[in-house]
């Protein structure tokens, strides 16, 4: 899908010829480019490749055989590294085999990994079982939440309470240029809480006990975290405000009183404050 692109891209592609089919729409962003090309994808797994993303020469072949031996999972990841971390000539002498061992997931494993262990688990990392997609709707990545549309479909994936594997072989990479290089982190963790709301309430009809727990447990910490931001952009009022909700939300008491404790130290003098997140931050390290 070549997403409205003003350069030669779509030129370029077209020199594969009938190797790819190629699609073309003004630009709306990722998920209603992902959501698009998941209606008119007709294999029986589906692979996400974002435009700033790469995938090793044998990785196709490694997520078909990990989901080929764990017939039961509904997606299968890699590992997953940038392109700071990884030379390109080590990357390609890289060569998956059997001896690898597949790390099996149960849907709280998952969600808590997902949650609180970022960047494990992008979308150009993933093969997802064709039917699990299908029961996802038409738009498996959530529309007006853009930037973190990513956190609506993996947040839904644990619903199924199907496995979920990874094989811990970094075989996609992300190519760090100019537009990586900063983000507005309030701006995206107002957008991941607001998307965690919706998603809690469907949470509250579908989950599992345990799994309805782990989300009842983590949104409060998700919370403090986006507090921490507006802190640091000088929105006292906005934080407290997430702070106290954080507080009212918790059914753990151990994280309740981080929250207090968080909240406490928004009336502290400046001088004796946390150093507070700041607003830009490199939103791959921090």
């Amino acid at each position: 899908m070549d997403d409205g692109s003003t350069d030669d891209t779509f030129a370029r592609l077209q020199a594969y010829g009938s190797k790819i089919k190629l699609f073309r729409h003004p630009n709306q962003g990722a998920a209603v480019s992902r959501n698009c090309l998941c209606r008119k994808a007709m294999g029986d797994v589906a692979a996400f490749l974002d435009a700033d993303d790469v995938w090793h020469e044998d990785y196709l072949k490694a997520q078909h055989d990990a989901l080929s031996k764990h017939s039961n999972s509904i997606a299968s990841f890699t590992g997953f590294v940038d392109s700071n971390q990884f030379s390109q000539n080590s990357w390609n002498s890289l060569r998956p085999d059997s001896s690898v061992t597949i790390e099996p997931m149960d849907s709280i494993q998952f969600f808590n990994r997902y949650n609180y262990l970022p960047l494990q688990f992008p979308p150009s990392a993933c093969c997802i079982v064709r039917d699990v997609l299908d029961q996802m709707g038409p738009t498996p990545f959530p529309l007006n939440f853009d930037s973190v549309e990513d956190y609506g479909f993996m947040n839904t994936l644990p619903l199924f309470s199907k496995p979920i594997i990874r094989n811990p072989l970094p075989l996609v990479m992300y190519r760090l240029g100019p537009a990586s290089l900063s983000s507005n982190r309030v701006k995206v963790m107002d957008l991941t809480i607001r998307l965690a709301e919706l998603l809690l309430r469907r949470y509250e009809e579908e989950a599992a006990p345990g799994l309805l727990q782990s989300f009842r447990e983590m949104f409060p910490a998700k919370r403090r975290n986006y507090s921490k931001y507006l802190m640091g952009a000088g929105r006292v009022s906005d934080a407290r405000h997430q702070i106290w909700i954080s507080i009212r939300e918790n059914r753990n008491l151990k994280s309740m009183l981080k929250s207090a404790g968080l909240l406490a130290c928004s009336y502290f003098p400046s001088a004796l404050q946390p150093k507070w997140p700041r607003q830009f931050r490199h939103e791959n390290y921090q």
